[in-house]
């Protein structure tokens, strides 16, 4: 009998110091994962405020401060609680947050630049029709004074050649009133200015014309 106490002991105290060692053991497990964690957390809460304060971050917290500013959907209760959100979250989480954030400014600033493009070859466009609208313009209004310079001179030249022919039958009915004159000599008449036809002695030839009348044959 006492052999099996004796055996009995021994068996409980191999038992306690296994027990005790393993208790141990997982006593200095749960303490290497607690310093484990705890430097981990240290080294995520450094990384966290370094991309949190990075220019990238600054410059696309100010973005989403000013964009909720501005928003009427957005109140300003709702802005505080996405910028803590924000503020927490993991350093991945931050720098995936921040590519999404540049990708989409990328994008708005490539559609800027395709409607500024586009803005200014409409103004092109607008330009070289108005420049060409006022060119139609000008060639009808040479046209309209070339064709109106046209008639006038037209006019004129009529004018100009009617009146010649009137001073051409004035000339010529005065050439031939001077042709008369030269007829008659200037001196009188056809007698030239003499007296008549026997040299201007004082008489005309006077006949007389004696009509009879004629005698019947029967008497």
């Amino acid at each position: 009998m006492n052999r099996i106490l004796s055996i009995s002991i021994c068996s409980a105290i191999v038992l306690l110091g296994l027990t005790t060692a393993a208790i141990s053991q997982n006593s200095q497990s749960r303490t290497r994962t607690a310093v484990s964690s705890s430097s981990s957390s240290t080294d995520t809460a450094a990384e966290r405020e370094k991309i949190w304060n990075s220019p990238t971050m600054l410059h696309a917290r100010a973005w989403v401060q000013e964009y909720c500013q501005r928003s009427a959907k957005i109140t300003p209760a709702e802005a505080q609680q996405y910028m803590k959100e924000l503020e927490n979250l993991s350093p991945t989480q931050m720098k995936l947050w921040l590519l999404k954030f540049q990708h989409d400014e990328d994008m708005a600033r490539q559609q800027q630049a395709d409607f500024e493009m586009a803005r200014k070859a409409h103004l092109q466009q607008a330009i070289s029709i108005d420049k060409a609208t006022q060119q139609d313009y000008a060639n009808i209004n040479r046209d309209e004074n070339e064709a109106a310079s046209t008639a006038e001179q037209s006019i004129r030249t009529q004018a100009a050649e009617a009146s010649q022919r009137e001073q051409a039958k004035q000339d010529q009915t005065a050439v031939d009133a001077e042709n008369v004159d030269s007829f008659y000599g200037g001196y009188g008449g056809i007698y030239g200015g003499y007296g008549g036809l026997y040299g201007g002695y004082g008489f005309v030839p006077h006949i007389h014309i004696h009509v009879h009348p004629q005698s019947d044959p029967d008497q």
